[in-house]
């Protein structure tokens, strides 16, 4: 659900205000005690080495000292760690999405044969591995020892995310879509790199490049409840949700007087009703 900076006072119960206080004492009271070390680090960077031996550096830098960081920028070793870390990053991040998006497709196609056995197998190694010695015979046995795709082929996909992406393409994009593109003569390559991957990240580059923030619910009923608190520029619901469907919020919606603009989602090939 997409929304405004303007929002309805809510009155908050003195109960309310007790706990709120309690957890922001608590937060800060954690905040600060990560905050310590670090700050103690950045100012021991930036002191000198008989500062540190003799205790003298807390927070703030004593007896300034640029001689760490002129040893590591000589160091010819952290630029090349440094050049790792963000070529692994890099290629890593390609490596993934790419695996993971080609595995998730697939998985999202009913008429795929075999996909629940497929699906089974990939969920069945979220529980179990065979551990880390087995892991390292198929790095050694594939070739990869002493390479960077030791690092970066054997977790690439992420189950989790693969769940993830196939459900989003199930429910986001229709397949009265994939059939139009198939009576058009649109292969399956095509189809997933025209189609799908611009619709996949559609809703959230438009959210970013319009500077909108987006609550997330999950059920009906909450759905509701946000927007009686809140006023939002547009709803997106999927119309199977959880203890209310789509419609049902809509209609509740509409016999309030809410004219919001809202976008059903359904994986149905039609919808009857009419709201």
């Amino acid at each position: 659900m997409v929304k405004t900076a303007a929002k309805n006072s809510i009155r908050r119960s003195k109960e309310d205000a007790v706990f709120n206080g309690v957890v922001m004492t608590v937060v800060t009271f954690l905040f600060l005690l990560v905050l310590f070390p670090l700050l103690h680090i950045v100012a021991a960077s930036f002191s000198s080495a008989n500062a540190l031996y003799a205790g003298k550096v807390v927070l703030l830098p004593y007896d300034v000292s640029l001689g760490g960081y002129d040893l590591v920028f000589k160091n010819a070793e952290f630029w090349r760690s440094y050049g790792n870390t963000i070529l692994y990053t890099a290629v890593g991040t390609l490596t993934d999405v790419f695996v993971i998006m080609i595995c998730a497709y697939p998985l999202s196609r009913r008429e795929l044969p075999g996909r629940n056995i497929i699906m089974g197998l990939l969920v069945f190694t979220m529980y179990f591995s065979g551990g880390m010695i087995p892991s390292f015979l198929v790095v050694r046995d594939m070739g990869l020892m002493d390479s960077m795709w030791a690092l970066i082929l054997p977790g690439c996909l992420s189950v989790y995310q693969v769940i993830v992406a196939r459900t989003f393409i199930q429910s986001t994009i229709p397949q009265e879509m994939l059939e139009a593109a198939q009576i058009d003569g649109c292969s399956d390559a095509r189809y997933f790199v025209d189609i799908v991957l611009p619709l996949s990240r559609a809703v959230i580059a438009l959210l970013e490049k319009n500077n909108y923030s987006a609550d997330a619910v999950y059920d009906g009923a909450e759905a509701l409840e946000y927007l009686a608190a809140e006023n939002y520029d547009a709803v997106i619901m999927d119309i199977m949700m959880p203890k209310m469907d789509g419609l049902t919020v809509l209609r509740k919606l509409r016999q309030q007087g809410s004219r919001i603009p809202v976008l059903l989602l359904t994986a149905k090939s039609e919808v009857e009703d009419k709201v």
